[in-house]
């Protein structure tokens, strides 16, 4: 979760930490950065191990929520659609525009027209062949940039591979889905008893 973990306190970055040094017991916490590089700040802490099955939990909740992976099914089948509609229709009016300049430069060399009437009709033609490839690069930026897999896919295939994921390729998963998660600190002053962090509701997901 590196990247994603952050202090509820201070907003700071968290930075894990084994406190153990033996490689048969790992005890890792995450640690609040800003309180042991310049303190000042408290030092919220939280097992590894709790806010990994935190993240998990939350992962199957979204993984569950079929309804709403419904309906992200039907937006991005009714996006891809218009940015189909949209490209191909720009695709036509490039191809028609194309077909009006042969047309236009035959004219001029037949002579059925004069140099100023060529110049004007050229200059507006290629005024539309601008706008119309324009909306056609914006068609395609937005179809490469849609999401292939709903939020639930994507989900279920981190749950279901968490252990064999490489580390990176699982940030990478773990990133599409969550902005933050942040570790959220107790009211108590810190020593008290009853002082460890929380992860309840401090998942940020996407939109």
């Amino acid at each position: 979760m590196s990247g994603l973990v952050q202090c509820g306190d201070c907003n700071a970055a968290m930075t894990r930490r084994d406190r153990t040094g033996n490689r048969e017991r790992l005890y890792v916490q995450l640690i609040c950065r800003r309180s042991t590089d310049s303190g000042g700040v408290r030092m919220v802490t939280i097992s590894e191990h709790r806010a990994v099955n935190r993240v998990k939990e939350w992962l199957n909740e979204l993984a569950d929520d079929i309804g709403e992976a419904a309906e992200s099914a039907r937006r991005s089948e009714h996006l891809q659609l218009t940015t189909r509609t949209t490209a191909k229709e720009a695709q036509d009016e490039l191809d028609r525009i194309d077909k009006q300049l042969a047309t236009l430069r035959r004219h001029l060399i037949a002579e059925r027209m004069t140099e100023e009437e060529y110049d004007q009709t050229r200059a507006e033609l290629l005024a539309e062949q601008q706008s119309a490839a324009e909306r056609l690069a914006s068609a395609e930026q937005q179809a490469n940039s849609q999401e292939s897999e709903p939020a639930q896919i994507i989900a279920r295939r981190l749950i279901e591979e968490w252990n064999t994921l490489p580390v990176t390729r699982r940030r990478d998963l773990l990133s599409r889905l969550v902005r933050k998660v942040q570790i959220t600190p107790p009211q108590h002053a810190m020593g008290q008893r009853g002082s460890r962090s929380s992860l309840s509701g401090s998942l940020k997901r996407l939109s």
